[in-house]
């Protein structure tokens, strides 16, 4: 039997423990750098480098630089001001960081487990976009101070998670879904293609016009969740009747969220 010193059993462990972190960190880094750039490209944009030796901002209230402001130049590369509203952004952006974080660190678990469904990892890339939407939509809605859709808006970030809830879960190879959580997962991505789609979804995709990118991953996204999901269902082998809750859950979501709106 192999003799293993105490030092180097402290050293491994914390190699082994850095190695773990230095991998969440970097992935979920690319992760939120990639949604970032991904919500982005959707933007039509006119070109603009300001001149940093001359540029300021009058709606900054600059009361984070104290007694430091005026010595360095005006301009900075992320203006904020000490508002109720900058907490929220703040929050809200690390609560999503943190999700990442988690789905970044069970997914390193299991392939280290063996035990990753690699067909599931692929699939949430595509699947989790309504997130990644949801989390900037949401970002600009609070920065703006634009409340006007923000209960609709509300409305997709709750429900969205359930579905993602859903696929989180299916990551392990082991794992067995609760058949409520598939049937509510299946409905609200019915719902969501279904508001999506009637919203301007099929106009913008028939014309070609609009977000029209922006509009088939959306509808992708909704696909993808769904198909996994039914797909998971019809392994429970489902009843007429589990079939029909699912139908009255999408219906409801649907009235209550025109109710919203």
């Amino acid at each position: 039997m192999a003799y293993t010193s105490a030092p180097q059993a402290l050293f491994s462990k914390i190699f082994s423990s850095v190695l773990v972190f230095g991998s969440v960190y970097i992935a979920t880094a690319v992760v939120m750098l990639s949604i970032v750039g991904f919500n982005t490209i959707f933007l039509d944009y006119t070109p603009y480098d300001p001149d940093k030796s001359e540029c300021s901002c009058d709606c900054w209230d600059r009361k984070f630089k104290g007694e430091y402001y005026g010595a360095t130049r005006d301009y900075k590369a992320i203006y904020f001001n000490m508002t109720s509203q900058s907490v929220h952004v703040f929050m809200w952006t690390l609560l999503y960081i943190l999700l990442v974080e988690q789905f970044v660190r069970k997914c390193i678990h299991h392939i280290l487990d063996r035990s990753i469904r690699y067909h599931i990892l692929l699939l949430a890339i595509p699947g989790y976009y309504g997130n990644y939407y949801n989390w900037w939509s949401t970002w600009n809605y609070l920065n703006d101070e634009f409340y006007s859709m923000f209960s609709t808006q509300m409305f997709f970030n709750v429900s969205e998670f359930i579905p993602s809830l859903s696929l989180y879960f299916l990551l392990d190879a082991n794992a067995k879904p609760s058949k409520l959580l598939t049937q509510a997962s299946i409905a609200i991505s019915m719902a969501h293609l279904f508001l999506s789609l009637s919203d301007q979804g099929w106009y913008h995709i028939a014309t070609i016009s609009g977000k029209i990118q922006r509009d088939i991953a959306f509808i992708v996204s909704d696909v993808v969740l769904l198909v996994v999901n039914i797909r998971e269902l019809l392994k429970m082998r489902a009843l007429k009747r589990d079939l029909y809750q699912v139908f009255a859950i999408c219906v409801s979501l649907i009235v209550f969220y025109h109710f919203l709106a």
